[in-house]
């Protein structure tokens, strides 16, 4: 049974002075269960159960605490004065983050299979960002302690060896598996931080938001008119779709889970090991594909002449509702439309609603293949070495991102927009 206590105190130059020193404990505890309670045997090898609880503090970047006037030289050569768009913060407080992990590991068979479990919980408050305010204010942004934000989930770890021989083939699997959700506590005064924001024109601005209640970095945009179950609201005389009122949420950038499974195969010296991860679920939004598909870039859009109808029931533009026939039903659109109001107009690409921008990143992915060979013993008599390995390996082989369009070959890791805010 063990038991680890720390207590730590910063003092940090970034902070006011009156909150630049802060204060933060731990205590963890284990207990090897198997070791205490003589349980070992060929099956069960070694059991351990732990708990631990911690407090951390951080520090705001440099900088952060006096809005400034800078100085630049002019085109006339005068010297010109001007303040920053960003409104520092004299009463910064530090970050404070709350963790309590629970978790065991488990070793069988002869040491050949393991596992270890962890559940968390880890609450943060007090974040210090820069999130946007009004322009007549003056400034673009501020510099605020945020509120609360709430993390919890499981991540597990398998490992284990299907074939193990002396002088022989050895094969060693490990997975590890994550899956955590995450949630607004507190977003402070007014309820909203907005993080980031994008937009492919002016009617369809899009926003990653802090909101009190809701998930992390929900993607806030615009969206299509539906009736109640769920069909699509089109416009009679024009055949294009009814844009909804308002700002909703049409994303959600936190996957479903994370797993990894990372093979090795050694046999005489070689080793090869290849590392697969599957991203679930977590939705993107992409300007990038909004554009191609806009100029007809993508294979599947090269038809410019064709004339397309809509799936979705007429609408009224006035009340978002179904227009109904003298039978009391909905009636199915059949007003057609060209490849420019499809791609242009409020349609399904740059110049429509947000929501025809956010696409499911699911992705699997070969991370990583790797050829080694450790040369034997007896090869290095006569070097000054005492061990070596000599491997190739290759980085990011192969990806699939079976939901981003078609031919658009976009790996969604790849965020060149603003990488904080699935925003590309």
């Amino acid at each position: 049974l063990f038991l680890n206590v720390l207590g730590r105190n910063d003092i940090s130059s970034t902070l006011p002075v009156e909150n630049r020193s802060y204060f933060y404990p731990s205590v963890s505890t284990s207990f090897i269960f198997t070791e205490a309670l003589g349980l070992t045997s060929d099956i069960l090898n070694f059991g351990k159960v732990r708990i631990g609880y911690a407090q951390v503090g951080n520090q705001a970047t440099p900088y952060s605490l006096y809005t400034t006037f800078g100085t630049e030289l002019a085109y006339n050569g005068l010297n010109r004065v001007s303040l920053n768009n960003r409104l520092n913060n004299l009463n910064l407080k530090p970050e404070r983050t709350k963790e309590l992990e629970i978790g065991t590991e488990i070793t069988m068979f002869k040491n050949r299979l393991s596992a270890d479990i962890t559940w968390f919980q880890k609450n943060s408050f007090d974040q210090i960002v820069s999130a946007s305010v009004a322009s007549s204010s003056g400034f673009s942004r501020q510099v605020i302690n945020s509120g609360e934000i709430q993390n919890d989930g499981w991540e597990i770890g398998l490992n284990g060896s299907p074939v193990a021989k002396v002088d022989g083939i050895n094969w060693n699997i490990g997975v590890n598996f994550t899956k955590i959700n995450s949630m607004i506590i507190d977003a402070g005064e007014g309820g909203d931080i907005i993080l980031s924001a994008a937009g492919s024109n002016s009617s369809s601005p899009t926003n990653n938001i802090h909101r009190t209640g809701e998930p992390y970095g929900q993607i806030y945009g615009t969206r299509f008119a539906r009736s109640a179950d769920g069909a699509l609201l089109i416009d009679q005389a024009l055949g294009t779709p009814i844009e909804d009122n308002g700002e909703h949420i049409v994303g959600n950038p936190l996957p479903d889970y994370i797993l990894g499974v990372n093979n090795t195969v050694s046999y005489k010296g070689f080793s090869l090991t290849a590392l697969l991860d599957y991203k679930k679920g977590g939705d993107i939004l992409s300007y990038t594909a909004a554009s191609l598909k806009l100029r007809g870039q993508l294979a599947y859009s090269v038809d410019r002449e064709a004339v397309r109808v809509v799936p979705g029931v007429y609408g009224d533009r006035t009340t978002f509702e179904p227009i109904l026939n003298d039978a009391g039903e909905q009636i199915q659109n059949t007003t057609g439309i060209s490849s420019f109001d499809w791609y242009f107009s409020n349609g399904f690409a740059a110049y429509g609603p947000a929501e025809v921008n956010v696409y499911d990143a699911s992705v699997i992915r070969l991370r990583e293949v790797q050829l080694s060979y450790r040369f034997k013993k007896s090869m290095l008599e006569k070097t000054p070495f005492g061990s070596a390995n000599l491997g190739v390996s290759m980085r990011n082989v192969w990806f699939n991102a079976p939901n981003m369009p078609e031919d658009m070959n976009f790996d969604p890791e790849v965020l060149g927009s603003t990488a904080s805010s699935n925003i590309n």
